[in-house]
């Protein structure tokens, strides 16, 4: 087996995490900033 097939794997799930992490953060974010953003149209 190729060593580079286990720094592949544990990139893809460092990748995952990272997206996992991120995306409750950013949505968090966002929708505060909408919310407080007096120029919003909605």
């Amino acid at each position: 087996m190729p060593s580079t097939i286990p720094a592949i794997w544990w990139g893809l799930a460092l990748l995952a995490l990272v997206a996992v992490a991120l995306v409750p953060i950013g949505e968090h974010l966002n929708r505060r900033y909408i919310a407080a953003d007096p120029w919003s149209a909605t």
